[in-house]
Formats: C-alpha cells, sequence, structure tokens
C-alpha cells in the first residue's frame, strides 16, 4: 500500500502501522496506531496476523494488540490457533485479539450456514486456553452476511484477556453498518466522556450552496440596523455564525433523511434475513439502498 492509501484510511494526526501483504487473493492485514499514543515497540507481522505491543499513553502495564485474519482452510486455523496461543503465552500484558477469525463458537452464531461442532470446539478450547473473554455485542447479532443476504454469521470478534474485562468491565461492543462491504466493522469503547459542545466548522462546499449566500445576504442586510443599536463587527459575525449553524442543521437534516431511512431499510432487511432468505424484491431493495448510501 502506498502512503497516501494508508493516509486516507486515518485523520490527520500522526499515523504509524504494520502490514501483512496478501497471498493473492488470500489474506492482507494492516494495523494502524497513533504513535504519540501508542508507543509500539514490538511488531510481529505473518501471513494471517500483526502483533504490535507496546505502552498507551496514561495506561500501565504493556499492551499487545493482534490483528487477525484466519484462513478459510480448517487445518491452518488450527494451525494458527496454536501459534496464537504460543504468542499469549510469551508475553506479560494485556491481549486484545481482534479481527475475522472465520469460525464461530456456537450454533447460534451462524444462520443458513453449516455449523462445524468439532472445529468450534477446537476454538473454544483456544480461547479457554489463552484467558480470553468476549464482550456483548450490540448493533446486530451478526457480523458476515453473503452478498445476496441468504447467509449470516458472527465471525469478527474481539476478544481480551482477563486483565482487560477486570480493567473494563462495562466496555461496549459494536457491530455498525456495513454499507457495501460483507462484513460489519466492529467497535470497542471503553471510555464515555463528555468533551463538549461540537466547535464551529465551515466547509468551502457549502460555498457552492445557493441557499447559504441567501443566508449570508439576509444577515449582512441588518448590519445597519445592529450598528444602530451600539453592536460591534463581531456581535455581527457572532449572529452570522448562529444563522450558518441554523442553516446548516435544517440541510443536514434534509440531506440525511433519505439516508436514514436507507440504512433503516438495510437494518430491517437484514434482520428479517436472521429469519429465512430474503426475496428478490427485498434483494433489489438492499442492493439499491446500499448504492444510494454510498454514492
Amino acid at each position: 500500500m502506498t502512503s497516501s492509501q494508508i493516509g486516507r484510511l486515518w485523520d490527520s494526526s500522526a499515523v504509524d502501522f504494520a502490514i501483512a501483504d496478501a497471498a493473492g487473493r488470500s489474506g492482507g492485514l494492516i494495523s494502524l496506531w497513533n504513535p504519540s499514543i501508542f508507543n509500539v515497540n514490538l511488531r510481529i507481522i505473518k501471513q494471517n496476523f500483526i502483533i504490535v505491543g507496546g505502552k498507551i499513553t496514561r495506561l500501565d502495564g504493556e499492551f499487545f494488540i493482534v490483528n487477525v485474519y484466519a484462513p478459510n482452510n480448517e487445518c491452518k486455523r488450527k494451525h494458527l490457533w496454536l501459534e496464537l496461543l504460543e504468542v499469549r503465552e510469551s508475553f506479560d500484558g494485556f491481549f486484545v485479539f481482534l479481527g475475522d477469525f472465520n469460525e464461530v463458537r456456537t450454533q447460534e452464531d451462524r444462520l443458513n450456514s453449516v455449523f462445524n461442532p468439532n472445529n468450534a470446539l477446537v476454538f473454544k478450547n483456544f480461547i479457554r486456553s489463552a484467558g480470553l473473554s468476549e464482550y456483548n455485542m450490540g448493533g446486530a447479532k451478526f457480523t458476515y452476511i453473503k452478498l445476496d443476504g441468504s447467509k449470516q454469521s458472527k465471525l469478527d470478534k474481539i476478544l481480551v484477556c482477563d486483565g482487560f474485562m477486570d480493567k473494563w468491565p462495562n466496555a461496549r461492543l459494536t457491530a455498525v453498518l456495513r454499507e457495501k462491504l460483507d462484513h460489519r466493522p466492529v467497535i470497542p469503547q471503553v471510555n464515555f466522556d463528555d468533551f463538549g459542545p461540537i466547535p464551529f466548522r465551515f466547509f468551502n462546499t457549502w460555498l457552492q450552496d445557493s441557499e447559504l449566500a441567501e443566508v449570508v445576504k439576509l444577515q449582512l442586510s441588518s448590519r445597519q440596523k445592529l450598528h444602530t443599536h451600539g453592536l460591534s463587527l463581531a456581535e455581527c459575525l457572532k449572529r452570522l455564525k448562529e444563522r450558518i449553524k441554523e442553516w446548516r442543521r435544517k440541510k443536514k437534516e434534509a440531506e440525511n433523511k433519505l439516508i436514514v431511512e436507507s440504512r433503516t431499510l438495510i437494518d430491517d432487511l437484514e434482520i428479517k434475513a436472521e429469519s429465512g432468505p430474503l426475496n428478490e424484491e427485498d434483494k433489489k431493495k438492499r442492493f439499491e439502498a446500499i448504492d444510494f448510501i454510498v454514492d
């Protein structure tokens, strides 16, 4: 991957990364972090996992983040569990295993797809031997869905060591909207800080909207009146900002209405798919809603 491609996956803050290149169409992993927050001193890169370990700002102890992409082949998966168990036993600290494990723990984690109890047992034995736990996941029951919605599975997980679970017992785990992906992104959250009001931001693309020009003209037309009441230019600009924020709020509500409806439709159809296969009309509606959101 190029630096520009990596940059599109991150915000404007500093970023460091580790990459395991794909082998043909198989595998391919990338782990990214902010080096001013996560001071990484260990990197282990293999075909099916990446381990980065180090210190996290303002937290005691070593943290090891294990990014996993398990193979489809069950024999290779069993070998992977042994490798990961060996890693778990080689270091002391907080461990987080996350990614696509390509395996489930129970039959309830699959819908309309084959459940192999022997593979599930091996997977559960790995989790138990490694001393890992899993938070309850909100947002959806399954993380993977076949393109036509006929099969679903909970393949994506975030497993944490007992020490992590003890430190953050009330952490949240949420599967969010997948849009065009066949896997739902899964987001953990351990802190619930309120940073106060969102600061005022202005985007240049707004200047292309004729409605904004009318809002500004209307506010500036009252400038003479404002000065007759002894109000400063700063006060005038403050009121202009308030008018722009109000305009943007209403504009955003209108822009998001169809997107919200499309997302609701997608979620409703995927919940429906948990009870049985979608008909052709439902599949068409789902594809159209996904295209609308992405476009």
